[in-house]
C-alpha cells in the first residue's frame, strides 16, 4: 500500500471521480439494453470481493417499487478510548479541516472509517489505503512507532466473499483457517496462527490468533496477531431479503518478533476498542442502498444509478472549478 497523508476516503478525487462515471455510464446502458451478459459472467464468476462490487446492482429497474429491509450494525456506533489509549479520529467531513490544520494533533492526522485506538505511547507515521473508494472497498493500514522508535503495523483487509456469501480463502474456496506455508531452501513449512484469545466487541466475540515466529525462526521475523471483525449485516438482494451477507475485515496487527511493546494484552485492548463512527455508520448504508436498490433505514429514499452517476459529475465539475481559481 502506499503511503499518504491522511484523506477522506469517500471523498473521491479528480481521477477517481471520472473513473466512477465512466462505470456509472456503463452501468446505465447496461441498465437499459436488457443484455443476459452480466447474468451469464455471473454464473461464470464464483467469488465475488466486497472490494470490487458495483455501485449498483444492474438487475434492479429503476421505475419498480423499492424494497426495504433492515441493515445491522455488528459493531457499536461510536465508543470512548479505552484508557491509557488514543482513538484513531473518525473519518468523517467534519474532521477534515481540524485534521488538516497545521497545529493538529499527531493521532488527529490520521483517520479511520471503522475507529480503533492504539496506545497513547505509540505515533501514528502514515497511512495507506487501496480498492476502490467505498468503505466495504477500500482497505487501510496505520503504520505507528512505540516509545523506543520501533514499527507496528495495524492492517485493516476486508474479506472476500464466494457467490454464497461465504468468506473465500486465497484459492476462491470457503476460507478455512488463517494458516500458511513457509518456503526455505526448498524445504516447505506449514506455519500455524494459534487462537490465544477471545474479545468481545459489541455483541460479537472475536477470535484473536497468534503467529509465533519461532516456528521458523530464520523466516518469520515478526510477531503476528489477526482478528476478523464483523462491521454489517444485510439482505443478499431485493429479491433475497431473508438471506444476508456479513461485511467482515481482517486486522492484522505485526512487529519485530523481539519487540516488547506488542504484546497480547495491547492486541487485545485494540481489537475490543473497534467502533463505526455515526458518520461511517450512514456512509455505509447509502453505499449499500445504492448497491442492493433497498430501502435499509426506512426513510423512503434511496439514490438511483442515474442520480448517482450525476452526483459524480457535480463532484467533478466543482474540483474543476476549484482547479481554475
Amino acid at each position: 500500500m502506499t503511503m499518504h497523508r491522511p484523506q477522506d476516503l469517500r471523498i473521491p478525487t479528480r481521477r477517481t471521480i471520472v473513473a466512477l462515471i465512466a462505470v456509472g455510464a456503463l452501468t446505465l446502458a447496461g441498465c437499459s439494453s436488457g443484455d443476459d451478459s452480466a447474468d451469464d459472467q455471473a454464473a461464470d464468476e464464483p467469488m465475488t470481493t466486497q472490494a470490487q462490487e458495483s455501485d449498483t446492482d444492474p438487475t434492479v429497474d429503476d421505475e419498480a417499487e423499492v424494497v426495504s429491509a433492515e441493515a445491522i450494525a455488528l459493531l457499536p456506533i461510536d465508543a470512548d478510548a479505552p484508557d491509557g489509549t488514543t482513538m484513531i479520529t473518525a473519518e468523517c467531513p467534519e474532521t477534515d479541516e481540524a485534521a488538516e490544520a497545521e497545529d493538529a494533533p499527531t493521532a488527529d492526522r490520521y483517520r479511520s472509517p471503522i475507529t480503533f485506538a492504539v496506545p497513547d505511547t505509540w505515533t501514528p507515521m502514515g497511512q495507506g489505503s487501496g480498492g476502490s473508494g467505498s468503505i466495504t472497498g477500500t482497505d487501510w493500514d496505520l503504520s505507528c512507532d512505540d516509545e523506543a522508535d520501533e514499527r507496528i503495523t495495524v492492517d485493516h483487509d476486508w474479506d472476500p466473499l464466494t457467490a454464497d456469501g461465504e468468506i473465500a480463502g486465497p484459492d476462491g474456496e470457503p476460507w478455512e483457517s488463517f494458516d500458511e506455508e513457509s518456503s526455505s531452501g526448498g524445504d516447505t513449512t506449514e506455519i500455524t496462527y494459534d487462537e490465544v484469545a477471545t474479545v468481545t466487541v459489541g455483541d460479537q466475540d472475536v477470535d484473536v490468533f497468534f503467529r509465533d515466529p519461532a516456528q521458523d525462526p530464520e523466516e518469520l521475523t515478526t510477531a503476528v496477531y489477526k482478528a476478523r471483525i464483523e462491521v454489517l449485516e444485510v439482505p443478499r438482494s431485493s429479491l433475497e431479503v431473508d438471506e444476508t451477507r456479513v461485511h467482515s475485515f481482517v486486522v492484522t496487527i505485526e512487529a519485530d518478533a523481539e519487540n516488547p511493546a506488542l504484546t497480547q494484552d495491547v492486541v487485545e485492548t485494540i481489537i475490543g476498542s473497534y467502533t463505526i463512527p455515526e458518520c461511517s455508520w450512514d456512509a455505509l448504508i447509502d453505499e449499500q442502498e445504492l448497491l442492493l436498490q433497498m430501502d435499509l433505514n426506512d426513510d423512503g429514499d434511496v439514490m438511483t444509478a442515474a442520480e448517482r452517476q450525476q452526483e459524480l459529475q457535480d463532484q467533478l465539475e466543482e474540483l474543476q472549478d476549484d482547479q481554475e481559481q
